[in-house]
């Protein structure tokens, strides 16, 4: 025991007395929120409903899908491709290595495509798609094309086939890489209907 006068703490009778005060007022509490619970009950006899959400779902699940149960394995997300909607990015590239994830993990139903589309889109893309409006996406052909029409002249705008004749081979690039990439920007260039003889 300290002689020096100093406090040796709460007693045990004082931490069980504390320890009562504390649930008398949980429980006053309580009573209360349940007593203006009721109050706001008697003006309206229904109960208040649920917000609904500000945006709807854009895609339509189809009675074909519904049917059957669609079963997704476990794609880590970090192997998903995402799309922010920058100028820099190509929505075909986008597109293709979305399939190519797909086709890696078994998944050739184009329902499971549409199921998982909406979670690589990020920023101002996932808004355009919350903004598409309630069930206005029917099936993946129609999703490629709404997303395509949207996001392909913002890309596309800065190709034109000058650009492409422009083209150099760089310092550290092989001839080989060379070809790749010109055979690779003329395939995602506006003017596909240039002669291979031209080139």
């Amino acid at each position: 025991m300290a002689k020096d006068g100093g406090s040796r703490g709460p007693t045990i009778e004082q931490l069980k007395e504390y320890e009562i005060q504390v649930e008398e007022r949980r429980r006053q509490r309580e009573i209360e929120e349940k007593q203006g619970n009721d109050t706001l009950f008697r003006g309206n006899q229904n109960p208040p409903e649920e917000e609904e959400s500000t945006f709807k779902f854009s895609i339509q699940d189809r009675g074909e899908y519904m049917d059957e149960e669609i079963k997704i394995k476990n794609i880590p997300p970090s192997v998903l491709p995402n799309f922010y909607g920058t100028t820099s990015e190509d929505p075909d590239s986008f597109l293709f290595e979305f399939d190519i994830v797909f086709r890696t993990y078994g998944y050739t139903d184009d329902a499971h495509r549409l199921r998982l589309f909406p979670t690589a889109l990020k920023a101002t893309t996932l808004r355009w798609f919350m903004g598409l409006g309630e069930h206005t996406v029917t099936d993946w052909d129609n999703m490629r094309k709404i997303f395509l029409k949207k996001y392909q002249p913002y890309y596309r705008s800065k190709d034109s086939k000058d650009d492409i004749f422009r083209m150099n081979q760089q310092g550290d690039e092989t001839l080989e890489e060379y070809l790749e990439r010109f055979s690779y920007n003329l395939q995602k260039s506006k003017d596909r209907t240039m002669s291979t003889d031209l080139i």
